[in-house]
């Protein structure tokens, strides 16, 4: 199961289709897991946040990940992009 989590070959749609046809085994009624909805606040801020770094002013967008952090999510820089996450 970690392993298709984990591989950079699959698409994610592909993943998803897989691990819910692992639950089948495993029983972890994986797809009853809610997605979480971001509220626009934060994904407002966090697009700032992101116009901020694109421009080099890293102060600014420090500032704002300390106020979404204070909403209750994190920003997670990746190679594809930020990515909000619930705390």
């Amino acid at each position: 199961m970690w392993e298709v989590i984990k591989d950079k070959k699959l698409n994610n749609k592909n993943k998803k289709e897989l691990l819910l046809d692992f639950d089948k085994v495993f029983g972890l009624n994986l797809a009853q897991v809610k997605k979480i909805e971001i509220p626009e606040k934060i994904k407002k801020l966090a697009e700032k946040r992101e116009e901020y770094r694109k421009k080099g002013d890293f102060k600014r967008a420090d500032e704002i990940r300390k106020k979404i952090k204070e909403g209750g999510y994190w920003v997670e820089d990746t190679q594809e992009g930020s990515k909000i996450k619930k705390l």
